[in-house]
């Protein structure tokens, strides 16, 4: 009995790493500022709806995962990277042999079918057309970042639409799902950590660049180099803030959203720690961990004030 408890759970935790579940971070904090938004406005937030849209905003995320994992293997970009990182490089299970290929993207397909298919149910029932149209441009993100014919990832547009799908994307779709109605409103407070998520794969793409060259992985590491890609990075460290108070001044968004100015202390030590490393795949980890911290507690800082400041 204990060995099969053992190898339940041995399952369970190697399927948890294939699908790299601790970055579901970027799928549930758009949610949960759409969720924020909806109750500032003092509106009524349907709990059968909001767990609805976790759960199809999961499964789509988890199956992005396990797709992109087994298309960059048919690539061989996965078996060309010999600097992989806790944060890049793939969850390594199909090059260890611990999961079949095929399991991987059958699976992928079951998560990212599932996902639709709750998606479509809550689009039906709140008949609300940009729920329609950001799932469906959310779908086909999460399928051909890596996957052909359109392999975003591959040609310089991965980091964007990322930051897209993570950001406006889902905010929209949950304030929608809710209200049924668009706002405008859910399109500014999704910006900051929209534009987070495309930092979190640009700092990430670093320790990749050699594997992501060889395999004409054409992300923007690549097509601009690294010291360029350093200075952008750089620059988009800024842009999240100068953009809240820009936004707070022209009164577009609450005073309580300054409280996402609290991490300003780890972007600044993602910026000295990138400039110092980032030619050296092993040294750059601690910043692309800070970077998930920083898109983490700007996330969950904006939510709270969303719900605690009106």
């Amino acid at each position: 009995m204990n060995r099969v408890k053992t190898n339940i759970f041995s399952r369970i935790n190697l399927w948890n790493h294939a699908m790299r579940t601790p970055f579901l971070v970027a799928s549930w904090i758009p949610v949960g500022i759409g969720i924020g938004l909806v109750h500032h406005q003092n509106k009524h937030v349907n709990l059968f709806y909001a767990v609805l849209t976790f759960i199809s905003v999961t499964l789509l995320h988890l199956g992005s995962n396990l797709a992109n994992d087994y298309f960059d293997h048919i690539t061989g970009n996965d078996e060309a990277n010999t600097s992989v990182t806790p944060f890049s490089g793939g969850s390594r299970v199909i090059q260890d042999g611990l999961i079949n290929s095929k399991t991987i993207y059958t699976a992928a397909l079951y998560l990212l079918s599932a996902g639709t298919i709750t998606g479509i149910y809550l689009a039906i029932r709140t008949q609300t057309i940009p729920v329609f149209v950001c799932g469906l441009t959310g779908l086909i993100i999460a399928y051909f970042y890596t996957a052909k014919p359109l392999q975003f990832g591959y040609h310089g547009v991965g980091e964007l639409l990322a930051g897209i799908a993570f950001g406006p994307l889902v905010v929209i779709a949950t304030y929608c799902i809710q209200t049924k109605y668009f706002h405008s409103c859910a399109v500014f407070y999704s910006i900051p950590t929209g534009l987070m998520v495309s930092m979190i794969l640009l700092i990430n793409e670093f320790p990749d660049y050699q594997a992501d060259k060889t395999a004409a992985k054409n992300t923007l590491v690549v097509l601009l180099g690294k010291k360029r890609s350093l200075f952008l990075l750089c620059f988009l460290l800024t842009l999240p803030y100068i953009y809240l108070y820009t936004a707070y001044l022209f009164k577009i968004i609450s005073h309580g959203s300054l409280l996402a100015y609290i991490p300003i202390p780890v972007a600044s030590y993602i910026f000295y720690k990138s400039i110092r490393t980032y030619d050296d795949p092993i040294a750059i980890i601690p910043a692309c961990g800070a970077m998930i911290v920083m898109y983490t507690l700007t996330g969950l800082l904006l939510i709270s004030g969303l719900i605690f400041f009106k």
